[in-house]
């Protein structure tokens, strides 16, 4: 560890076991959090990258095309339900207008 004007530069790895609190501004090239997999917490770990917001929120997108009927179908991961509550869509047509664009219940499929 070099120690310069009040500072530290660490190269390599470092682990926090506990609580880490920090007063100041913290910058960073990227980053990512690992969180128990909701179904296998004691085996698997979901790895999920940083989205400043104000707002607690995951969010997962994607691009589908419409079939012949003009429908999508999207299946989500078995843990989504068990990570995320009360979760919303958004819907955005591209290419035209598509007044009538909505997501239907799973148990029309």
């Amino acid at each position: 560890m070099n120690v310069a004007s009040g500072g530290a530069t660490i190269t390599g790895s470092v682990s926090i076991q506990g609580n880490l609190s920090v007063s100041g501004s913290v910058s960073k090239n990227g980053g990512t959090f690992k969180i128990d997999h909701p179904l296998d917490p004691a085996g698997k770990y979901l790895y999920h990258s940083f989205v400043e917001s104000p707002d607690m929120m995951n969010i997962y997108n994607g691009v589908t095309s419409l079939d012949s009927k003009g429908e999508a179908w999207i299946t989500m991961p078995e843990w989504f339900e068990a990570l995320n509550m009360e979760f919303r869509y958004q819907l955005t047509a591209m290419g035209r207008p598509a007044p009538n664009l909505y997501i239907a219940p799973r148990d029309l499929r």
